[in-house]
């Protein structure tokens, strides 16, 4: 998914075309989700589920965990914010600080890895 600041980049820079591109790849990428869970619903249906529950239910009762359904309903919430100009919740802005902060350390660890295989 994108990230916060490549968004806050775009926009900030001026390129609105590339920021509309950045959302409509958001979108597709939503429509993915989407399509999936309908799937995985129908693997499993029962008579009372109804399309239109909230999606934190729909993702808990095909398997997925509070927390990530969580994250997902978070992350939706911060798309749907930016696409209306609004500020980001907090809640989204704290799950994209942890992604922010573990692709940081992961880009950290690979480069003392690279860096010791060239020292040998």
């Amino acid at each position: 998914m994108l990230s916060r600041e490549y968004l806050r980049n775009e926009l900030q820079a001026g390129d609105a075309q590339k920021a509309r591109t950045a959302l409509y790849e958001a979108v597709i990428q939503l429509d993915e989700i989407e399509r999936e869970l309908a799937a995985a619903e129908r693997r499993i249906w029962q008579p009372h589920w109804r399309k239109d529950d909230p999606l934190r239910e729909r993702l808990r009762r095909v398997g997925v965990t509070d927390s990530t359904a969580n994250a997902v309903v978070s992350l939706i919430g911060g798309w749907e914010a930016l696409r209306c100009g609004k500020p980001l919740p907090a809640e989204t802005n704290a799950i994209l600080d942890r992604q922010e902060r573990a692709e940081l350390s992961a880009n950290e660890q690979l480069s003392a890895i690279v860096q010791s295989r060239h020292s040998a």
